[in-house]
């Protein structure tokens, strides 16, 4: 509605938190694969720390012509802001009242509680136990088994989607005085998943093949487990009162 939409604009212009917004996919000139139709599309919105006029747009998830996919990031000027919008949302306020902080913090721990159990069906892994089974059964992996392409799609998937979980989890636990040696973890924890993308990247270029699987290997492994005594951590935490 035309007054939504002006509330939305109104809420770009005074930006004071990330905004999670629901657009148009045809209208985003970057994809190379656009639907005739109406597609919605979920972009995230961001403030320019360099440009107070401008906002960041960061699209975790652009699928290419050729089957890949890709993230995409772009300068927008707040003022010229085009896309038709469906809805949009503050993924957190500038500061966060002790109820959202706490409703977040019960979220994160019912999330993380399930994500480290070890479980498994008949064939398939979940979870963090899914993560270990992947690194485990790398190594196992015929070196012509592992595609040109397969580094670079294992790369993006992670990065896309798994990086932000480290973000959120950080800008949910600091306002609430958490552990400060937690907080470091967590955000060390981030920057080596940061560093195995770039390892899984190198099985392009690397000559010794062989030496760099079992490396991502035995490196993978120690990650996930030092992961889930880091998330057991976030575990006890407490809400304060």
């Amino acid at each position: 509605k035309q007054e939504e939409h002006a509330l939305f604009h109104c809420s770009l212009q005074n930006m004071s938190a990330p905004i999670l917004l629901c657009v148009d996919q045809s209208q985003l000139s970057y994809h190379s694969v656009r639907a005739e139709t109406k597609i919605f599309h979920f972009v995230l919105l961001y403030q320019s720390s360099k440009e107070a006029e401008n906002v960041i747009l960061y699209d975790p998830f652009v699928l290419c012509s050729d089957g890949k996919a890709i993230t995409h990031h772009k300068s927008i000027s707040k003022k010229e802001f085009p896309f038709e919008i469906y809805c949009y949302i503050h993924l957190w306020s500038a500061q966060p009242s002790r109820k959202t902080i706490d409703t977040d913090l019960i979220m994160i721990k019912e999330s993380i509680a399930v994500f480290i159990q070890d479980k498994q069906t008949t064939d398939t892994f979940y979870g963090n136990h899914a993560l270990y089974q992947f690194f485990s059964q790398f190594s196992q992996m015929d070196q012509a088994a592992i595609h040109r392409n397969t580094p670079v799609d294992i790369a993006a998937m992670f990065k896309t989607y798994y990086i932000p979980v480290f973000d959120y989890l950080l800008q949910v636990l600091s306002p609430i005085g958490s552990d400060t040696k937690l907080l470091h973890d967590i955000a060390s924890l981030k920057s080596t998943w940061e560093a195995m993308f770039i390892t899984l990247l190198m099985l392009n270029y690397s000559k010794d093949i062989a030496a760099l699987i079992k490396r991502i290997s035995s490196e993978g492994k120690r990650l996930v487990n030092r992961q889930k005594d880091i998330f057991q951590n976030v575990l006890k935490l407490e809400r304060q009162k």
